[in-house]
């Protein structure tokens, strides 16, 4: 039985707080099979599909914060997001500081340790909220009225700035989490990064005692290794050099090297450069751990890290190469040794932790929650506690909060998550049958295969989609797709792939009922966070309303041929421009789930799959991204001849 006293308040609050023109659609979560009425229908049908959040001051059932898709403004959601919300209270509303700092360590050790398919399901819908610096987020307001106490903000006028200081809050989190899958999930850890981190944490901590540890354990460590790798690549600076002269004495200028070293020296050349290759495609990261810690101070691990990882393996490819090849005749195994000597040295440190007793991990996310709370120590000034802004108008304020952002070069990043059908928000869960992963289109145009990956690649990346809702149930708060066309990003062929609803087994559903091949109109979404500017006409509406409750009952032919006409003209098909990737799909007779994300443009798709540390990208898919980036023009329009709901203009 639902308890309706219970979820009043939080109807009380939406109407007040959200009135961003879109209208209300509220279903308790024991009505989530019920259809919907004739007026939430033509509700519905205006709301926009990304999704967005609105947090509250009220606790129902242990929810704070409430998912608003295109279906309903209290969409089930599984992700972890209570704990958000208690850390912008702490932070926001009561500037409670010591709460604010557990309940960072909190959700970073949470965020750390999460399902990766949990985590990449989270940070998509959170890169939708913080769309173009949290523009999908509401707050309950004080202005409400239930007791005065339940609120995140005061005043609709401050929700701006709120959402400002929320966008800087979620920076923390992400920054650190971009850095951990970095240094620990992608292994890219070394002695230097890992001294550099036992240093700070024990620093932060204070712990005097354990100074002379830091110095030994750490930079003693450090040192040790780039002094190995220093003087062992001067030593084989030093051999080419002296077998060089030796030889120019010995020949009178003719060539030192050995014919037979030759296929030993270009593999050691060629597994060189494979060590090679990840420090220098790795050299951002790099930069970007040392330079979000120590600002604009180059540290000395810093300048050790950068000689030993990018200038130590340039020269020793190179003499290294020569070492190999200036090996005497018939001393072959003197050349191996050497090869493998050499290939060591670029290794020392990398294993040089291990030999040590330090656990990476360990020593990594502690730094990282310790620098996280370095970092909001240092954001009184984004929380206004200074006096001097405090009297400052709503305005001003708003105008140096998006200063301070620019300043912390945290640009806004379009990206949309949509929910395409209504059903449970998350991970990938094998109890409900649902995998969260980027999906590939390929095979046949009428009968394509879409199928999951673990990273993405070209066939995930999709430039518009198109997709109908079935007729057969049309007040369902459940539809299904019938109807979905797929584009691909930089495919030459102007023809989607199409799924189809199915009828009989396994023929595309061709009896009454069907998705008619030209709907009724399109809904082109320029905007998904915007609510859709395609108006009903008097007559849909009067009718809709009307049969609201008399015409479910009503047994009337007549009229039930009236309403079921104003039904059929609710049959649109929607569409979206831009770079968008599936992430949820399940089809049986008809798509069930569909989940996409996305981008207007290549470029800033690119940036939200870096800055959420979202799925690798695999160099083909990169490569794709890279050439739409660089193309003048709309370029993620789908092709004329399917421009307007498939039809081909006249």
């Amino acid at each position: 039985m639902v308890n309706y006293n219970m979820y009043q308040p939080l109807w009380d609050s939406y109407s007040h707080d959200c009135k961003e023109g879109e209208p209300t659609v509220l279903m308790h979560p024991n009505e989530e099979q019920r259809p919907y009425t004739m007026e939430e229908l033509i509700n519905v049908r205006r709301r926009p599909f990304a999704s967005r959040w609105y947090i509250t001051g009220l606790n129902i059932n242990w929810t704070t914060v409430w998912l608003r898709s295109h279906f309903t403004d209290d969409a089930e959601n599984k992700s972890p997001t209570r704990r958000i919300r208690d850390f912008v209270k702490a932070t926001i509303t009561t500037e409670n500081e010591v709460a604010a700092k557990s309940i960072l360590s909190d959700l970073l050790t949470q965020w750390f340790e999460m399902e990766q398919s949990d985590y990449y399901s989270l940070a998509c819908m959170m890169g939708s909220v913080l769309c173009d610096h949290g523009e999908g987020i509401s707050f309950e307001t004080q202005e409400v009225g239930n007791d005065n106490k339940t609120f995140m903000i005061k005043s609709k006028k401050d929700e701006e700035l709120a959402r400002l200081r929320f966008t800087r809050l979620m920076h923390i989190l992400f920054s650190k989490i971009s850095i951990e899958r970095f240094l620990v999930k992608d292994d890219g850890s070394n002695i230097f990064r890992l001294a550099y981190c036992l240093s700070q944490i024990l620093d932060y901590k204070n712990h005097g005692d354990n100074f002379l540890t830091v110095i030994l354990k750490s930079y003693g460590a450090a040192l040790t290794a780039f002094v190995s790798q220093l003087t062992l690549t001067a030593y084989i600076i030093l051999a080419v050099g002296t077998k060089a002269h030796e030889s120019l004495d010995s020949n009178g200028g003719e060539a030192f090297a050995n014919p037979e070293m030759i296929p030993l020296a270009l593999l050691t050349l060629f597994l060189s450069g494979i060590f090679i290759l990840p420090s220098i495609r790795n050299a951002a990261e790099i930069s970007k751990f040392y330079y979000h810690e120590t600002r604009n101070f180059v540290h000395p691990l810093t300048v050790m890290d950068y000689i030993s990882n990018i200038v130590l393996p340039l020269l020793l490819a190179v003499f290294g190469f020569l070492v190999v090849l200036i090996q005497s005749q018939g001393d072959f195994i003197e050349g191996v040794l050497n090869s493998t000597a050499l290939l060591f040295i670029l290794d020392i440190d990398d294993i040089l932790p291990n030999l040590i007793d330090i656990d990476s991990t360990s020593v990594v996310r502690n730094h990282l929650i310790m620098a996280a709370l370095r970092e909001l120590e240092e954001m009184r000034d984004l929380l206004e506690l200074d006096t001097e802004n405090a009297e400052a108008s709503i305005g001003d304020r708003v105008s140096l909060a998006k200063k301070r952002l620019t300043k912390k070069k945290i640009d806004p990043i379009q990206f949309s998550d949509l929910l395409l059908t209504n059903f449970i928000c998350g991970g990938s869960d094998v109890k409900d049958s649902r995998t969260f992963a980027p999906y590939e289109v390929k095979g046949k145009r009428k009968l394509p295969n879409v199928s999951n990956s673990n990273f993405i690649t070209s066939d995930c990346l999709l430039r518009r989609v198109e997709w109908t809702y079935t007729t057969g149930y049309p007040l369902s708060s459940k539809p299904r797709i019938g109807l979905l066309r797929l584009w691909k990003l930089g495919d030459k062929d102007d023809e989607p792939y199409e799924v189809r609803e199915i009828g009989e087994r396994g023929v595309a559903y061709s009896g009454e009922g069907a998705i008619p091949i030209d709907p009724h109109s399109e809904v082109l979404i320029d905007d998904p966070h915007q609510m859709s500017t395609e108006m009903f006409s008097d007559r849909i509406a009067h009718i809709m309303i009307k049969y609201n409750d008399e015409g479910m009952l009503n047994k009337s032919e007549e009229k039930r041929h009236d309403r079921d006409d104003a039904l059929d003209e609710l049959n649109e098909t929607y569409s979206i421009d831009g770079v968008y990737m599936i992430t949820c799909f399940e089809m049986s007779d008809a798509v069930m789930r569909l989940r996409i994300c996305g981008s207007k443009t290549a470029t800033q798709f690119a940036s939200a799959m870096h800055y959420y540390s979202l799925w690798d990208v695999d160099p083909g898919a990169e490569r794709l991204l890279n050439e739409s980036s660089s193309k003048s023009g709309p370029t993620n329009r789908a092709a004329a001849k399917y421009d307007v709901a498939g039809t081909s203009p006249a």
